[in-house]
């Protein structure tokens, strides 16, 4: 079986130099012929002279995407990638020995299954402050995913779904059509009116499972994200959860049946008001966990009210503008 990792990147040449670092020994994996796929997506700062300069010492195929976006690049590296498993990280990953190893086997040993992933765990460059530490699994700020020890089956019913930074998809999948959402995935800006902050990864899975494609996790496999810093901060909790508000209003994912009150319906008023009268009440008095559950939700119920007011502008997220 052949394999094809794939990174895509956006100005962060950087990261992506380190990531490649660690990748150096995924060239090969034992009796797996293996090729690597990097695509610059738009990128000004430097990323293509990067990449030339690491494929002179390692094997790696260059490929430009001028197209913002995150999936418009993944997919031109669909369009050309040469392997039976087609293995997806990020470029501010740090990849463990046996990563790739684990995935090829599970493919190996699993054949009637369609597509793979494994763990995410966090790897913090600076201590976060305590409100983060007590809650980033829940949040959903950084990258992070581990379903335990043992192999489980993705079906629709149990919603185990991969992150990109860890995820293998079977060639014949694609080859029947499925490609990622140009309209999910990060853009140029995070912020653009006209485009999403991620779910490009939950995307293609949710369609793989409703076209009766299984997939499996694979405990074995594991990266480490690198955790931007700006992301442990109270402005990137307010921008995630206001754009992940707007993204449920775009997708039809919000009731808005019912009676509706200065234009929005009438029980996200509620929400908004009950969350920040119990926000109020236990911020200095409660857990983190409790007092920051009633935060995310006024934020989120606030941000769906003026998004059905038609007032609702997405700004972009604090300090980032990058697109994998």
């Amino acid at each position: 079986m052949t394999i094809t990792v794939i990174i895509a990147s956006h100005n962060r040449s950087d990261q992506l130099l380190e990531t490649l670092h660690h990748a150096r020994a995924l060239t090969a994996v034992r009796d797996h012929p293996a090729e690597l796929l990097v695509v610059d997506n738009a990128s000004t700062d430097g990323t293509a002279s990067v990449l030339r300069r690491f494929a002179e010492s390692v094997p790696v195929t260059l490929l430009h995407e001028p197209n913002p976006g995150k999936s418009n690049a993944l997919n031109q590296a669909i369009s050309v990638a040469k392997g039976e498993l087609l293995v997806f990280t990020d470029d501010d990953v740090t990849v463990t020995p046996a990563w790739l190893e684990a995935l090829a086997h599970a493919a190996e040993s699993h054949p009637g299954h369609d597509f793979f992933g494994g763990k995410v765990h966090s790897q913090w460059s600076t201590e976060p402050p305590r409100w983060f530490r007590e809650n980033y699994r829940w949040l959903g700020l950084t990258p992070t995913r581990d379903y335990g020890e043992e192999m489980v089956e993705c079906r629709p019913e149990n919603r185990r779904f991969f992150l990109g930074a860890n995820l293998a998809i079977r060639r014949r999948v694609f080859a029947a059509g499925l490609r990622f959402d140009p309209d999910f995935g990060p853009k140029l800006a995070y912020g653009s009116l006209n485009s999403r902050h991620g779910s490009e990864d939950w995307l293609i899975q949710h369609e793989m499972l409703a076209a009766g494609y299984t997939g499996l996790y694979v405990p074995g496999a594991i990266v480490h994200h690198r955790d931007d810093p700006v992301r442990m901060t109270k402005s990137y909790l307010r921008w995630y959860y206001e754009n992940h508000a707007r993204e449920e209003i775009l997708s039809g994912g919000v009731d808005d049946a019912g009676v509706r009150c200065f234009g929005a319906p009438r029980h996200l008023w509620r929400t908004a008001i009950e969350s920040a009268l119990k926000w109020s009440l236990s911020r200095w008095s409660r857990p983190s966990n409790v007092w920051l559950r009633h935060e995310v939700a006024f934020l989120v119920a606030r941000s769906q009210i003026l998004a059905f007011r038609g007032g609702f502008r997405s700004a972009a997220a604090p300090d980032e503008t990058r697109t994998a």
